[in-house]
């Protein structure tokens, strides 16, 4: 059985694909920084389930990095792998150093490029293997203060999406993960207080595990671009297709001034 790479498997939605696949009884590789967390949710991994779990700690952000990987990669039997690591905010454009924006693009497009390219040769030849790329709603919907985050995002999703069409006369599943409002650290870590992470009606989160429970039935229908959550949180996705741009403009220039 062949490896399953997951990128930013500390917390969140990174730790809940690790459990999964290894629920599954699949080896994993997992990668992110923070060494004592990332050794313990490894070592939480092969007691419960008996399985070879291999940690990198790394920031792959770092064109460095990013190349060691991908020499792993070339040397290593992946099976799965899941461009998960990313970084977020809600600051606007002008107000944020550039250096933060370019660590942003080289996770989420520089780092998710490169090791799919890396990854496709060996999934190429024996026919077979699964990519998914987490993006996000906001790929979806322009919103003040994202403005470097929604691009990456956007990039992510039409990337997977090209991707699926270029090799859709294989065996190769390719999806594009699309969480909506997610219980996870990058939500404290942008500023949203406890009290808005409780939601509402009309902003509804998910647990890590729920997401990925929609990516793996996703998987099994076939699905390329899997959007999470229910009717309110999808309707939300898409507000800015059904209504007129100046409308959805004032909505979201409101919305976002609250945190």
């Amino acid at each position: 059985m062949g490896y399953t790479l997951i990128t930013g498997a500390t917390s969140g939605i990174g730790k809940a694909f690790a459990y999964e696949y290894g629920k599954k009884g699949c080896p994993l590789i997992i990668t992110g920084q923070r060494e004592k967390i990332l050794n313990s949710n490894a070592e939480d991994l092969r007691k419960k389930y008996g399985i070879e779990v291999r940690v990198i700690i790394s920031d792959l952000s770092k064109d460095e990095n990013i190349s060691s990987l991908e020499m792993l990669i070339n040397n290593t039997n992946i099976e799965t792998l899941i461009n998960n690591a990313g970084i977020g905010n809600v600051n606007y454009f002008q107000d944020e150093d550039y250096s933060f924006f370019q660590k942003m693009i080289n996770l989420h497009v520089v780092c998710v490029t490169r090791l799919t390219k890396a990854v496709l040769p060996q999934m190429m030849k024996r026919n077979s293997g699964t990519i998914i790329n987490v993006s996000s709603s906001s790929a979806f919907s322009a919103a003040p203060k994202h403005t470097v985050y929604a691009g990456t995002k956007a990039y992510i999703k039409q990337f997977t999406e090209c991707l699926y069409l270029d090799l859709m006369n294989t065996n190769i599943q390719i999806q594009a993960l699309v969480p909506n409002l997610t219980h996870t650290d990058l939500q404290g870590k942008i500023g949203i207080s406890e009290e808005r992470q409780k939601g509402s009606f009309f902003r509804q989160y998910e647990t890590p595990e729920q997401v990925v429970k929609h990516s793996m039935d996703a998987l099994k229908k076939g699905k390329v671009v899997c959007v999470c959550g229910g009717f309110i949180s999808k309707y939300n996705t898409f507000t800015s297709h059904f209504i007129p741009k100046k409308s959805y403009y004032k909505f979201v220039a409101k919305e976002f001034t609250v945190k």
